[in-house]
């Protein structure tokens, strides 16, 4: 099984990883797993 991890920088509500831990690849030997995500927002501080 091959496993493709993904990470994020500047990732918003975190569309990306949502649609990659959704898809569908069609091949059971490949899976993505979200792996990091990072984010600045100077309103949080």
């Amino acid at each position: 099984m091959s496993i493709f991890r993904l990470g994020e920088l500047f990732c918003g509500p975190g569309g990306l990883a949502l649609g990659a831990i959704t898809a569908t690849i069609g091949n059971p030997d490949y899976k993505i797993i979200h792996q990091w995500a990072n984010d600045y927002d100077k309103d949080i501080f």
